[in-house]
């Protein structure tokens, strides 16, 4: 998933402003029709700038059925 990165500040400088985000995730649904589910990403330029330090994050994620 290609992306924008408008505005950085020294300690999160992803080295450029595009970025492309790629996920692994994986969820269950409850009965009551509402979700969990856990991923994992990773965040770089992919090395279209000299600077490609990338982020990783674990996401827990509760999703809402209404």
């Amino acid at each position: 998933m290609p992306g924008y990165f408008s505005k950085s500040e020294e300690l999160n400088d992803l080295g450029g402003s595009f970025q492309i985000r790629s996920l692994l995730g994986v969820g269950y649904t409850l009965n009551s029709g509402n979700k969990v589910s856990v991923a994992i990403t990773h965040k770089s330029n992919a090395s279209t700038q000299q600077e490609n330090p990338g982020v990783n994050s674990v996401l827990l994620r509760y999703h809402l059925a209404f």
